[in-house]
């Protein structure tokens, strides 16, 4: 199991959460976890800001960029190298502000040019994000709430989805297009006979995009 190291944060700065698989050469995996090490534990903050030492802004100075042109409105919450499952990756949890940080991910590949990071994020209104398009670390492709708990599935176990949507609902599924309306169906004839949102279901997709 990966063994994570974790930073401090001075002040809540997002509403949007991402987990990072960085994979590549191993010299610049391990290169970029001692950067982000060396930067998140300081006790005295390379730029002065009121997020702290594990603010995006300041690993893009560290490397030698120009935090003012790209976007760091970010924390990085921790990190890790997973040599445990699959190919070695680094792992990188970061909370930011209205998106993921996509600037912030670039730089970094730029900086590292033998090296591609991979995302999941999960943001305001229910939207979720990856750029994993064949699904070899973040596989999930579809969301199920029940109960205020959420169930993943991928394309490969979508059945799995569609057979836990009949057993709570008693209504038939056999496509994705169908969930929708089943699920309204559903919530509109107990909204009555329950009073909370959280025995309500609900279903999201997660967002694919091939951005490079």
């Amino acid at each position: 199991m990966p063994n994570y190291r974790c930073y401090r944060s001075y002040k809540i700065v997002g509403n949007y959460y991402t987990n990072y698989r960085v994979v590549g050469d191993h010299n610049s995996l391990v290169d970029l976890r001692n950067k982000i090490d060396y930067v998140c534990d300081r006790r005295e903050s390379l730029i002065k800001n009121e997020f702290g030492s594990n603010w995006c802004g300041n690993l893009v100075n560290y490397l030698g960029g120009d935090w003012y042109n790209v976007g760091c409105r970010g924390t990085i919450m921790n990190q890790s190298l997973d040599t445990e499952n699959g190919p070695e990756n680094l792992i990188i949890n970061v909370e930011s502000a209205w998106h993921e940080l996509n600037g912030w991910r670039k730089f970094i590949e730029e900086k590292y040019s033998d090296i591609k990071f991979f995302y999941y994020s999960e943001g305001l209104s229910n939207y979720y994000e990856t750029n994993d398009v064949e699904g070899i670390y973040f596989p999930q492709r579809y969301i199920l709430f029940y109960n205020m708990i959420p169930y993943y599935y991928s394309n490969s176990n979508v059945e799995d989805l569609f057979t836990i949507i009949y057993s709570i609902t008693k209504m038939k599924v056999d496509s994705v297009e169908k969930i929708e309306e089943v699920l309204s169906r559903y919530n509109e004839l107990h909204k009555i006979e329950y009073k909370h949102y959280s025995t309500n279901i609900s279903f999201n997709i997660v967002n694919v995009v091939d951005n490079g």
